[in-house]
């Protein structure tokens, strides 16, 4: 029989491996071996009663009492036993047969389909297989005490629900990265259910947590709450599952206060409110012991496959439960200990939990031996041993060990996204329970209390075998969650026990009422310190990729607008934006290149969303754009900014358009009015102007890329640019450099009759003549400001560019090694006095006023105390330089004016130097990139 069942199995599996068989003859197989046990096992089970009692036929039939009811009992029985034997082997099958189609990555449906076939008939063939032992006792034995438990539990249930949903969208503020990603992913499957894999490389952990997710997208839609809201249906699921744990470690008061705790202790709270895996290893961690416990208890090979089948299930979630075996170990261990029940029923046990665990978990071992590299790959980037050597090891690993001890009571996680940065992971009450209650196990001396602290000390684990920057590591110890509620829960019940034995009626109220303001107390500072400190917190406000989320919510609405939509370079492939817009399109904003906007670039207004670093291009734009509505994103209590928002009208753009044209005729009077070109026929508008008369055109030409330019005036006028006169003599036989950004042009001259004209053309070398765009051109307020630099590199490349801000920042450095650096300006001095000056930015930088060196800024905070300078009313040049390995371009200037106020340089009181703006080249060199 057992040969049979080797041969079917294994030729069901390797027939499967085999891409050239359709993956259907694996169950057709498997129903034939079922059927050919069944056979053999009906056909001889009543000799083996026979050979393993050694009975006559005599004996036989009176010790079965061969009645017709008995007869038909023991035929039911034997149907049971033959159909559970059976529908096991066929889900063994299958399984098999499962695993060698998961291998094929055409097409995984087959497999899923076959793998959840198999866990089905398993668990309907070991149903069938239990014995008919005394049946369970119920959760309470009085009926009417019952009753009141079943109000209790569902009410911290409903809680518990409530706790998890309410306001599910805002807070956590922002979509966490891997949030983000769980819902791509879940997406794709929900998409395409075929292309469901075992395992997915971008998350590091199988597939199973998000299939759930992409269930509830096609009730939802492609809503990304579905994450969050499968997390909370898990943490249901860990309320529920822990009473039942508790119940069996210590009783019905024990159960319903550890379900309480669960429900609002801080640290389940955060981890059944984000989409992320994390809360799995708890529930799964609370059920899997509750099971062990009862099969210990009861040592049935049903129970331990239910034990098994659970842990391999759980084996599909968070990598931190992946330690959980060794929690079964001890459970079983103790069990042994304490209530042996012969070496074979314990041999029979374990090969129950083993297969069990093999049919849960097959698609996952199976991948991690197959694909370990890629299994594994997460696990052994966090590992201190990959990142410490042996000598260091031992050291680094009781540091994290006693972090981990300490992070209960002492200092808790300092990631953002896990816990109020350091704050104890317990709350005063809790954590001072948690405490008694292991000084309770260990002079109780209950045997199974003593799994309790060995569950702690074995889950903590993950944690502490991490990467010791992030010690302690509350998410990777969250396995250790459901033994700590229990053990906080138990001085609580046993007060309440003791209140029942020695105290009067008058005692038990006043224990009772002591119990029901410790438990509130402890439900107050955990939902207070979760929605109200927490979620003000401004780390943890910021740190859940938040800026990105508001930015892409408002997106949604500003595109309702008709406002196009830009956006810091940091956020434009955000994935945390791109599931929460629904993929809504945006451009990075690349200051000086596509700043000043243009008409042309925007639909009915433009909405612009800046990261912190970039503060220095949103007081840009508020000098560019008074009139636009600015504001400054950050959390709830306040702290540093997260995000800027800038929302720019139509209107106000193209008012910021144009060429500026001034006239003083011959009566001294002037005349002004706004053009859209530097292009000007005098013979228009002109009836009220007595000529001859002295004319103006002034603008802003915005230069998108820098490079050698053309000039020509045709008609009357001279042109400057930054100040340069560009002559004929020039045009001919030079081109002009100019850096990015914003330059002054100006055309002068004098009308002298209607006929004449003014016309300014231009082109980059070899190209074609033509007018200036209008969309090219600027006027107030919408001039050059700020610092004008340059950047010399290597093979004698060069960048110049019109950073318009003191406030700069860079992603990166355009020429990609090392450069040195020279800013300039020209700061307007408001009154005469003494101004200290502050530089930061990358070390060595320096800082010069008016040829004197004042500053330079270091690593060491002494060095930004500044230096005083003694500066007149009027223009003083500023330039700052610096010599660079490598890093992109970052300073900031600060000045604290004779009034005592430290600010950075007011844009309005800076202009570009020209000197680093326009250059005069022959044709034969191009020394600017």
């Amino acid at each position: 029989m057992i040969s049979a069942g080797v041969v079917f199995t294994f030729a069901a599996y390797w027939l499967a491996l085999d891409g050239r068989i359709i993956w259907s003859i694996s169950p057709a197989i498997a129903a034939i071996g079922a059927l050919f046990l069944s056979s053999r096992y009906a056909n001889s089970s009543m000799w083996v009663v026979e050979e393993d009692k050694g009975l006559s036929d005599k004996e036989i039939n009176e010790h079965f009492d061969m009645s017709d009811e008995s007869s038909r009992f023991i035929q039911i029985k034997l149907r049971r036993i033959l159909a559970g034997s059976s529908l096991i082997l066929l889900g063994s099958i299958l399984c098999l047969a499962a695993l060698a189609l998961f291998r094929d990555a055409h097409s995984y449906m087959p497999a899923w389909s076959i793998f959840a076939g198999s866990i089905f008939v398993s668990c309907i063939g070991a149903s069938l297989l239990k014995s008919n032992q005394r049946a369970d006792s119920p959760l309470v034995s009085n009926h009417r005490r019952r009753y009141y438990v079943a109000i209790i539990l569902s009410a911290i249930l409903v809680m518990t629900f409530l706790l998890r949903v309410y306001d599910i969208t805002e807070f956590p503020a922002g979509l966490w990265y891997d949030e983000a990603d769980n819902i791509v992913r879940a997406a794709a499957f929900h998409h395409n259910p075929s292309s469901t894999p075992v395992f997915s490389p971008s998350t590091h952990l199988p597939t199973l947590f998000l299939i759930p997710i992409a269930f509830l997208q096609e009730i939802l839609g492609p809503n990304w709450i579905a994450g969050r809201l499968v997390s909370a249906l898990f943490s249901i699921g860990f309320v529920g599952a822990i009473f039942l744990f508790a119940r069996r470690i210590s009783g019905i008061s024990v159960a319903l206060i550890s379900a309480y705790l669960a429900c609002v202790m801080r640290w389940s709270l955060n981890w059944g409110r984000i989409g992320m895996h994390g809360i799995t290893a708890a529930f799964f961690s609370a059920i899997c012991g509750y099971l062990l416990i009862k099969s210990v208890r009861k040592w049935s090979p049903f129970w331990f496959f239910w034990s098994g089948l659970a842990m391999g299930i759980g084996m599909w979630f968070y990598a931190a439960f992946r330690m959980f075996p060794l929690v079964a170990i001890v459970i079983i261990a103790i069990g042994v200990t304490f209530s042996f029940p012969g070496w074979k029923r314990v041999i029979i046990s374990l090969i129950s939990l083993s297969w069990g665990s093999f049919l849960g978990a097959g698609p996952v071992i199976q991948h991690a031996i197959l694909q370990s590299e890629e299994f594994f790959r997460r696990t052994r980037e966090s590992s201190i041993f990959t990142l410490h050597n042996q000598d260091q090891l031992w050291d680094v690993f009781i540091e994290s060990l006693n972090k981990h001890l300490m992070m209960f009571n002492a200092m808790g996680d300092p990631n953002p996204r896990h816990n109020i940065p350091n704050e104890p992971m317990l709350d005063p009450i809790t954590g001072t329970l948690f405490l008694v209650g292991i000084l309770a196990i260990i002079f109780h001396r209950r045997w199974i209390m003593f799994i309790l602290p060995a569950w702690v000390l074995i889950m903590i684990f993950p944690g502490v075998l991490t990467v010791p920057w992030e010690s302690p590591q509350s998410l990777r110890s969250i396995g250790t969650l459901p033994a700590v509620i229990v053990i906080a829960a138990l001085p609580i019940a046993m007060l309440w026990r003791l209140s029942r034995l020695s105290f009067g009626k008058m005692g038990r109220a006043l224990v009772t009422v002591s119990m029901v303001i410790i438990l509130a107390g402890i439900g107050a500072l955990n939902i207070y310190g979760y929605f109200g400190i927490q979620r003000n917190n401004p780390e943890v406000f910021a740190e859940f990729s938040t800026a990105e989320t508001i930015m892409a919510k408002r997106f949604k609405i500003q595109q309702q607008r008709g406002y196009s939509l830009f956006a810091s370079r940091q956020y434009l492939y955000s994935l945390s934006a791109s599931v929460v817009s629904g993929n809504i399109h945006y451009e990075s904003l690349r200051s000086p290149r596509n700043l000043p906007l243009s008409v042309d670039d925007i639909h009915k207004g433009g909405a612009i969303y800046l990261e912190p670093r970039e503060k220095g291009v949103f007081d840009l734009l508020k000098t560019y754009y008074p009139g636009a509505i600015f504001s400054e994103i950050t959390a709830p209590s306040g702290g540093d900014t997260v995000l800027y928002e800038v929302l720019i009208s139509k209107q106000i753009i193209q008012n910021s358009q144009g060429v500026k044209v001034s006239f003083r005729d011959a009566n001294n009077e002037l005349h002004e009015r706004k053009e859209t070109f530097l292009s000007m026929p005098w013979s228009i508008d002109m009836e009220e102007v007595i000529l001859p008369a002295d004319f103006e055109l002034s603008s802003s030409l915005h230069i998108k890329e820098e490079g050698r330019y053309l000039f020509e005036v045709r008609g009357i006028g001279t042109l400057e640019i930054d100040g340069l006169t560009i002559d004929d003599n020039l045009t001919n036989s030079t081109a002009i450099e100019l850096a990015t950004g914003l330059h002054s042009v100006k055309v002068t001259g004098v009308v002298k009759s209607l006929s004449e004209y003014t016309q300014v053309l231009w082109s980059p070398v070899d190209q074609e003549m033509k007018p200036i765009a209008g969309s090219a051109l600027y006027t107030w307020p919408v001039r050059p400001v700020g610092m004008a630099g340059v950047l010399e590199g290597e093979n004698n490349l060069k960048v110049a560019e019109i950073i318009s801000t003191v406030d700069t920042f860079y992603y990166e450095n355009e020429l990609g090694g090392p450069y040195s650096a020279t800013w300039g300006g020209y700061l307007s001095v408001p009154i005469q006095g003494a101004y200290k000056f502050h530089i930061g930015g990358n070390v060595g930088t320096r800082l010069i006023i008016n040829g004197v060196q004042i500053g330079h800024s270091s690593l060491s905070e002494e060095d930004d105390l500044g230096e005083i300078v003694q500066l007149d009313r009027g223009d003083s040049r500023v330039v700052v330089k610096y010599e660079s390995s490598g890093p992109p371009p970052d300073f900031s200037i600060e000045w604290t004016s004779p009034q005592g106020e430290r600010s950075l340089l007011p844009l309005d009181l800076v202009r570009p130097d020209p000197a680093l703006m326009i250059f005069v080249t022959d044709g034969s060199e191009q020394n600017l990139r």
